[in-house]
């Protein structure tokens, strides 16, 4: 009987960018977290269609404090991330999170703030097997439905052991997609992951194939 090769599957269906579905307009008394409320929460915990950038907005002159956000990443392990403040602007998160559990900061907030979620978001990481003879991909990126603009990036650094320097690249050819495409790699990677950069409602289905395994 022949061997069938299992693919597995990344799926990425971003929330579309909003500005207070984690934190609707609050002014924290002192140095109180924000209240996490909005379309996004349920239980005080925010959680997006895709790990997304998260975007909070200060009404007043915050720049003299920082804010921490913490949650989970695309894989559902804890995270956390401080940002600057800024004086009646908006501060982007780098790190991409599915789920917001506490926005904390470390002074008073100067007036109102809201905070929501861009639209550019990561799928799941994909781990290759490290098994000799098994290095080729073949990979296929089907658009389901919406409109979308994205693209496959890879990665050969630990970055489970060190996220805040892993450097990703995008895919040679499987890059500025907005339709349906396949591809392949042949050659060794840490972790590979969709990144959508514009979406209309898009759901994204990657499949990704090892040979060997």
């Amino acid at each position: 009987m022949p061997i069938q090769l299992k693919p597995v599957t990344l799926n990425v269906a971003p929330t579309a960018a909003t500005t207070n579905n984690i934190c609707t307009t609050h002014t924290p008394i002192t140095t109180a977290p924000l209240t996490i409320a909005g379309t996004a929460v349920t239980a005080g915990v925010a959680t997006l269609g895709a790990a997304q950038l998260i975007r909070l907005t200060s009404a007043g002159d915050d720049s003299a404090i920082t804010f921490t956000f913490t949650g989970t990443d695309a894989d559902g392990d804890a995270q956390s991330q401080t940002v600057a403040g800024t004086n009646a602007s908006n501060t982007d998160t780098t790190t991409f999170f599915k789920t917001i559990t506490a926005i904390t900061h470390t002074g008073t907030v100067a007036g109102a703030v809201i905070v929501g979620n861009l639209i550019t978001s990561v799928s799941p990481t994909f781990f290759p097997a490290n098994v000799p003879g098994s290095v080729a991909l073949g990979i296929n990126v089907q658009l389901v439905s919406g409109t979308t603009t994205c693209a496959l990036n890879q990665t050969y650094e630990d970055f489970k052991t060190y996220p805040a320097d892993t450097r990703w690249f995008a895919h040679a050819t499987l890059t500025a997609l907005s339709a349906t495409t396949a591809g392949s790699l042949l050659f060794p990677v840490t972790g590979l992951r969709m990144r959508v950069s514009a979406s209309s409602s898009a759901v994204i289905r990657t499949q990704i194939v090892q040979s060997g395994v």
